[in-house]
């Protein structure tokens, strides 16, 4: 994998690889090949991935939104990604 150049990027992984026990490395080797200003991490709202998510965000010094804080009809994506990434922008710690 080549790194990502950008002026902001979004991280959002996590949620279907919940049970893996990589799953905080990978999240963490993610991080590792972005080279953005800022990097914006979409906790999943499965608790383990979310606390994976968290641990890369706050390593590398990032932000973050929470997806449990926001209803969902199916208890993975949010009903509304408007007000999500209204939050990912004024975002000032990991979730």
């Amino acid at each position: 994998m080549r790194p990502v150049l950008a002026d902001v990027a979004i991280v959002s992984a996590g949620a279907n690889d919940a049970a893996s026990p990589t799953l905080t490395q990978d999240l963490q080797g993610i991080r590792s090949m972005i080279r953005a200003r800022q990097v914006i991490w979409i906790l999943p709202k499965d608790r383990r991935a979310a606390a994976a998510a968290r641990l890369a965000c706050l390593q590398a010094g990032d932000v973050g939104v929470d997806l449990l804080r926001y209803a969902s009809d199916d208890g993975i994506h949010p009903r509304d990604y408007r007000s999500v990434s209204r939050q990912a922008f004024r975002a000032t710690t990991c979730g």
